[in-house]
């Protein structure tokens, strides 16, 4: 465990993402990004269409790779907040202390960059999927240069206003796969470093017709299935060639392992449920914003005992839906989080806690 307390020290300071941790350190911008697109000043202001929201915020991940710190905060209203549910983290309040928590970030991994892979847009809101890479080759927290590579898909939901400024963001991963990469061992199995995307890249606009109702509707009766630990009722909401990715875990489940994954939770929680706070569709996938919500009184893998403790860990899903049926899923939560509220793992070693 040194290794990877070594590394949660780093992290510690990180976790606030690639968002805010209120740090003051500068660093040298470079080429500036190229120019936003924003709405007209005079006139009757039209709102940005949802193209350019997804234009915008392609070009305000362009101005944070290349430390183009005028551009990327324009990219936030004066007044925007920033979290990283799960971490316990406090949130960044505006569009500077955004800035300089990433001037920090950028003094440990000089190189690290985000590639946008999926952009939803619905409205005034965004959902989107980055992979996130880069070295540490920096002092950083007070800890040397690790000189390890680091490489995770991470999840992020904000609100736009008018100009597709972001006004508030939230952004979802698992610093626990960061720490396990920075200090590899054989006992904490990750997933590996990742530098190139998964998929092509995918832009959808959402239209609000009666196809993405459906798909709301589906991803509600699979949550509904969940609930009720129903394994049969959960299934059938599965493609046969569904995947399911969380990615706290080193590899994602066809639809046999997830079900077993379902049935095993059920089993030491059981009163196990996803509580979503946000649902909306754009094309065939849905976005959920959510806790998972249960007391462990029944044995897991890891734990025979069960620890009576009460989880409430964030999440933020994103499903594609393909004839009613679901296909793929993307989970992003903190999955150090999970442990240290069941008391697994010290509070403070990277994430923080939020149990009740």
């Amino acid at each position: 465990m040194n290794k990877i307390a070594l590394a949660a020290l780093v992290l510690s300071t990180t976790s606030g993402c690639f968002n805010g941790c209120n740090k003051k350190k500068e660093a040298e911008a470079i080429e500036p990004a190229p120019a936003m697109p924003v709405a007209p000043e005079t006139g009757s202001a039209k709102p940005v269409a949802g193209e350019d929201v997804a234009k915008r915020f392609d070009q305000c991940w362009d101005a944070w790779n290349q430390a183009a710190w005028d551009k990327f905060k324009d990219c936030y209203t004066p007044d925007a907040t920033l979290d990283s549910p799960g971490t316990g983290e406090p949130t960044s309040k505006g569009a500077q202390a955004i800035v300089d928590g990433t001037k920090e970030l950028k003094t440990g991994f000089p190189d690290m960059t985000g590639q946008n892979q999926l952009l939803l847009v619905h409205g005034h809101d965004l959902a989107a999927v980055t992979l996130i890479s880069g070295t540490h080759t920096g002092p950083f927290a007070g800890v040397t240069a690790m000189n390890q590579k680091v490489g995770i898909m991470m999840g992020q939901v904000m609100t736009v206003d008018d100009q597709g400024r972001a006004t508030a963001e939230a952004a979802y991963f698992d610093s626990g796969t960061m720490m396990a990469q920075l200090a590899p061992a054989k006992d904490h199995p990750s997933r590996p470093p990742q530098d190139k995307l998964a998929m092509p890249k995918e832009v959808v606009v959402a239209k609000d017709d009666a196809a993405e109702q459906a798909n709301v509707t589906a991803v509600k009766s699979m949550i509904d299935a969940f609930d009720k630990h129903d394994p049969k009722a959960f299934g059938d909401t599965l493609a046969d060639d569904s995947i399911w990715s969380e990615q706290e875990e080193p590899k994602d489940w066809n639809k046999a392992e997830t079900l077993a994954d379902r049935e095993a939770g059920w089993k030491a929680f059981s009163d196990i449920k996803m509580v979503s706070t946000t649902m909306w569709a754009a094309g065939p996938y849905v976005v959920t914003v959510g806790t998972l919500e249960g007391t462990n009184d029944g044995p897991m893998p890891m734990l025979k005992t069960p620890t009576k403790k009460h989880i409430s860990l964030p999440y933020l899903a994103i499903q594609k839906l393909d004839g009613g049926k679901i296909k793929a899923t993307w989970v992003f939560a903190q999955g150090l989080a999970f442990m240290q509220q069941l008391g697994l793992v010290p509070a403070g070693s990277g994430a923080g806690s939020a149990t009740k």
